[in-house]
């Protein structure tokens, strides 16, 4: 901190700090007293239609077709594959099965040491009980799974959008 040497240097920076915060505090009070004016969307330039007291059936069926063409909650601007129904009977045929997508993986076991080796039941493409090492690929495009990691007690098997963090139930 600097120390003044002269009395008049002193008191022309108390005047300087008092004269600042005078005019934060009358800024400050403009501002909180201050209350916009509303414009109207004339006078902004925005054109403006009175709504009419009821729709015709003609304006409504032209303002859903314009909706449904521009179909606004898509980003592909498409219309979905399967279409939407809630009376839809569901069988085995008309239900795309993710179970492919997300196989049910389990670990049976682990052997050896660096470098461990595992035994995974679930895996695409195999039936039964496999041997996998860290790096090891099964399937293909999404139901594409690779072996990540293989600890003694655990193993990383990462998938397309999932990640896998399998544990041995029980020691052998």
């Amino acid at each position: 901190m600097r120390l003044y040497s002269q009395r008049g240097e002193l008191i022309a920076v108390c005047i300087g700090w008092a004269t600042t915060t005078a005019l934060l505090l009358h800024a400050a009070m403009d501002a909180l007293s201050h209350q916009p004016t509303p414009q109207s969307p004339q006078s902004v330039g925005i054109e403006t239609r009175p709504l009419p007291a009821t729709a015709t059936v003609d304006e409504l069926g032209t303002a859903a077709r314009l909706v449904s063409e521009r179909d606004p909650f898509r980003v592909d601007r498409h219309a979905a594959q399967t279409a939407y129904s809630p009376n839809i009977e569901l069988s085995e045929g008309n239900i795309r099965s993710s179970s492919a997508a997300r196989p049910t993986l389990q670990l049976r076991g682990t052997i050896g040491g660096p470098p461990w080796q595992a035994l995974l039941e679930g895996l695409p493409e195999h039936a039964g009980s496999l041997l996998v090492r860290e790096g090891s690929a099964f399937g293909s495009g999404v139901t594409l799974l690779v072996v990540k990691r293989i600890r003694e007690d655990s193993v990383v098997v990462r998938g397309v959008d999932t990640t896998w963090t399998l544990l041995v139930k029980r020691a052998w």
